[in-house]
């Protein structure tokens, strides 16, 4: 029984990756790595609304916050050394949020 699970595992694992790195864009890769935490975040928000609690807002709010943080983390390790190899003499570009155009 134990192997099996451990194979079934395996396999989800591999099967997200997969998933992941199918992604037509780099940014799509991004929101597909972080896709486990806002189905958890769902979750949870979705269970604290069922059993009818005041936490259901702050949970939203705070799945949002942890995907965007997983979202940024991402791009800071993989995306912004680029994009600053890209825009050597303008690197505030690539600072997330950044209005500058």
């Amino acid at each position: 029984m134990g192997k099996h699970f451990e194979e079934v595992i395996f396999f989800l694992f591999v099967a997200f990756f997969v998933w992941v790195f199918l992604a037509p864009t780099g940014n799509s890769e991004i929101s597909r790595a972080c896709a486990p935490v806002a189905w958890t975040g769902g979750a949870v928000t979705a269970i604290s609304r069922a059993l009818n609690t005041s936490l259901s807002s702050k949970a939203q709010v705070a799945t949002s916050d942890l995907n965007y943080r997983c979202e940024l983390a991402l791009w800071d390790f993989f995306d912004r050394p680029a994009c600053l190899r890209a825009n050597p003499q303008d690197p505030a570009v690539c600072n997330p949020g950044s209005t500058h155009k």
